[in-house]
């Protein structure tokens, strides 16, 4: 790509590149693997800008329909770590059953609808923080395939990602610094097993 003219600043001007640790927070419908050449101002974050910039590769295992599939699987991590009682985890097991079934086209709209007033009704009861995470996980989930099908694709990603924002947690983290869910995203774009 051209080199950017102008005095580099991080968030400002340049070519804005991440490190695979934060990827998270910088989600959106396209993701690329890139290098950046020359000057470089890094910032905080694994964020950096640089100069020049070079796309090496497109991601393509990320997209409008692998990115539900993502939220479902780090609520349901999210879910088996927060060990609550099973009547609490059940019901939103089953949710998350129902929303998993509804990306493929095999939930019923009636056990779509009945599972979204389920999660309204654990949204407007519980006191947990992360419940109501998990709950508009979920929902997201179910809402971004109904945009979808409506050719609404920035506004289920925007609420996917903001969903996985939600739900990356610091707390899980192995040796090399990567949550569980940073780690299962970049299996699931690459294919391979991140350590």
């Amino acid at each position: 790509m051209p080199p950017v003219g102008g005095p580099l600043r991080l968030y400002h001007n340049g070519y804005h590149l991440i490190d695979k640790a934060h990827i998270l927070s910088w989600l959106g419908p396209m993701i690329c693997e890139a290098e950046g050449r020359g000057e470089c101002d890094d910032g905080k974050e694994g964020t950096y800008a640089y100069r020049e910039a070079r796309i090496i590769r497109v991601l393509t295992q990320w997209n409008i329909h692998t990115a539900p599939v993502f939220v479902c699987d780090c609520a349901k991590h999210a879910l088996l770590l927060a060990e609550w009682p099973e009547s609490m985890n059940k019901p939103l097991l089953r949710c998350l059953a129902v929303a998993s079934r509804h990306i493929n086209g095999k939930a019923s709209a009636r056990a779509v609808h009945a599972t979204l007033e389920s999660l309204y009704e654990f949204d407007t009861t519980s006191k947990s923080v992360l419940a109501i995470i998990l709950v508009r996980a979920i929902r997201n989930v179910i809402y971004s395939v109904n945009y979808v099908t409506r050719d609404y694709a920035s506004e289920a990603f925007r609420c996917l990602t903001d969903s996985i924002k939600d739900l990356d947690s610091d707390t899980d983290q192995v040796g090399n610094g990567l949550s569980w869910e940073t780690r299962r995203f970049w299996q699931m774009v690459w294919q391979e097993i991140v350590t």
